[in-house]
């Protein structure tokens, strides 16, 4: 603390507290980029879901185009592939965004636990997507980041030691 005598009797205390305000507004910041990759998060679940929708769609289109060949069915199955190629891209928006943001939370906050958790549950649920989508590099690249910033929570899942029922637009 600056303007203090060094000989102060509450120096350290003062210290003290100086120190555990600084980190408190520091966890502050953090909670706040956290609520802003949450949201990101929400709304990226949101895009995956919309595009299951899309795939379906898509899915009928082409048997339509197979069992009809009908010109008409092929302008609709290329703009639901458009909207879907839309909807994929902003989604990986929405997911980069995001992980930016905990990754920021962790930097401004390093010893936040609620920051290193987001993390870890981000890594999580993209090992699962992965998984789910067949992507072994992927997964095992997911895993390693989990893991890094996993507090211990989450061992038996990264250990494979329990299953987990992902959601239904991850099912593909």
């Amino acid at each position: 603390v600056r303007g203090l005598d060094s000989g102060h009797p509450d120096l350290v205390a003062l210290e003290r507290r100086v120190a555990d305000a600084q980190r408190a507004a520091r966890e502050a910041q953090a909670d706040a980029l956290l609520a802003r990759a949450r949201q990101l998060l929400v709304d990226a679940e949101r895009l995956g879901r919309e595009r299951e929708t899309l795939d379906a769609a898509v899915r009928e289109r082409e048997a339509e185009l197979i069992e009809h060949g009908a010109p008409e069915a092929r302008v609709a199955l290329r703009a639901l592939e458009a909207r879907q190629a839309d909807e994929g891209q902003r989604r990986s928006q929405a997911l980069a965004e995001a992980v930016g943001w905990l990754h920021r939370a962790l930097a401004i906050a390093p010893e936040h636990a609620p920051a290193r958790s987001a993390l870890a549950d981000y890594f999580v649920a993209r090992m699962l997507e992965a998984e789910a989508d067949g992507d072994q590099a992927e997964t095992e690249a997911a895993l390693a980041q989990a893991r890094a910033f996993d507090d211990g929570q989450r061992t038996r899942l990264l250990d494979g030691l329990v299953t987990v029922e992902l959601p239904r637009w991850c099912q593909l």
